[in-house]
């Protein structure tokens, strides 16, 4: 219960912290189970919740990516993702206004934002937008 009192975690996350106290595989998959009967555990709130916390600071594949490695079903981080992708062009100017503010003055300083955005994980288009000041089409 102390795992899951910190924050939410995937069956697969939980399943795997728990397995070197499990004395059987059969006793362990029904401890899930009642977790998950009783609301403790969800992936879908799993999901949601790492989603919100990631989308303030990232772009969409970043999300994906952080996702697919906590053992989530990939069709709950499809659909995760698309939510996220409205509005794409909205966080990455936030994001981007926050660290620059203004309009790169020379190639070299519109190439370091470009490059900050990108690890960031926002689309190439996203970016060109952004950092070229784009209006909203």
């Amino acid at each position: 219960m102390a795992l899951l009192s910190r924050r939410d975690r995937t069956r697969a996350e939980l399943q795997s912290r728990l397995q070197p106290y499990a004395e059987s595989e059969e006793e362990l998959g029904a401890l899930l189970d009642g977790l998950a009967e009783s609301g403790l555990l969800s992936d879908r709130r799993f999901v949601e919740a790492r989603t919100h916390a990631l989308e303030r600071r990232f772009g969409a594949s970043e999300v994906r990516r952080r996702l697919h490695g906590s053992g989530a079903s990939a069709e709950l981080i499809d659909q995760a993702v698309a939510q996220m992708e409205s509005t794409e062009l909205a966080r990455a100017r936030a994001i981007w206004a926050r660290r620059f503010g203004e309009p790169p003055e020379d190639p070299l300083e519109r190439a370091r934002q470009q490059r900050f955005l990108r690890t960031r994980g926002f689309s190439f288009e996203v970016i060109r937008r952004v950092v070229r000041g784009t209006e909203d089409e």
